[in-house]
């Protein structure tokens, strides 16, 4: 697999924007690996904050995934790493609904979040996943 600088902790959080530039803090979790846990660490928490923010969450992460390298049209992630994308996606959710240390809180309530969880559970056990299912899983799981 491709090996690469990854930051550990690619969230909004620790993204800045100075004079039109993206600026990345907060290095201590910095090392080499496979980038693909950033991407769907990152990827995560605009689904997650779509919890929030009403947004469509699986067109930003197209967009995102299309614009990745522009320098070289090549994809973002390889085929075969969809599945498991999806599923540090979703891994993500769990980890940011179930925390209670996030560091910034969510303004939804414990009764959804409960539903959203169970939902991703039900998601992780399929391994025909895509962007548009996982939004409006999540999304419906919130409002029902």
């Amino acid at each position: 697999k491709e090996r690469s600088l990854i930051l550990g902790d690619l969230s909004p959080k620790n993204l800045g924007l100075v004079s039109g530039e993206l600026r990345i803090c907060d290095l201590d979790t910095a090392h080499r690996g496979n980038p693909i846990f950033d991407i769907g660490f990152f990827i995560g928490h605009v689904y997650l904050h779509s919890l929030e923010h009403e947004y469509p969450a699986a067109q930003y992460v197209k967009e995102f995934l299309r614009t990745y390298h522009p320098e070289d049209e090549t994809d973002a992630i390889p085929p075969e790493d969809d599945l498991l994308l999806k599923r540090i996606v979703l891994g993500t959710l769990l980890y940011r609904l179930n925390n209670k240390m996030v560091p910034y809180p969510l303004d939804i309530s414990e009764e959804e979040k409960v539903k959203v969880v169970a939902e991703i559970n039900n998601l992780l056990k399929s391994n025909l996943l895509d962007w548009e299912t996982i939004e409006s899983q999540i999304h419906y799981a919130k409002s029902h």
